[in-house]
């Protein structure tokens, strides 16, 4: 499974191993992962890479979300890792969603 960690205010993203380990043990120890970002509030979170299509391909791009509902409403509403969904009017029942 993919995963990424990424901050939830600032939106800096990390998807290296190492920087993956460090948060998850922050998160274990503290429950807490603060940004690294000076003046940036945030924590980090990690989530899992989602591949997403519309209608059978016509449209595909990568997710990062906690849940395959969390993906499909970020994938409809454009917020994706890897290229920008332009459509505002998909219908959730026509996106396919595979954790990667």
């Amino acid at each position: 499974m993919a995963q990424i960690v990424k901050c939830n205010k600032c939106g800096i993203k990390h998807d290296d191993a190492d920087t993956l380990q460090m948060v998850k043990r922050w998160l274990e120890k503290d429950n807490y992962a603060p940004c690294p970002l000076l003046g940036c509030t945030g924590e980090l979170r990690i989530l899992d890479l989602y591949s997403c299509s519309y209608r059978g391909g016509e449209i595909e791009a990568t997710v990062a979300a906690t849940s395959e509902e969390e993906a499909i409403n970020k994938f409809i509403a454009g917020d994706v890792e890897d290229q920008e969904v332009g459509y505002y009017s998909l219908h959730p029942d026509m996106v396919e969603v595979e954790k990667e």
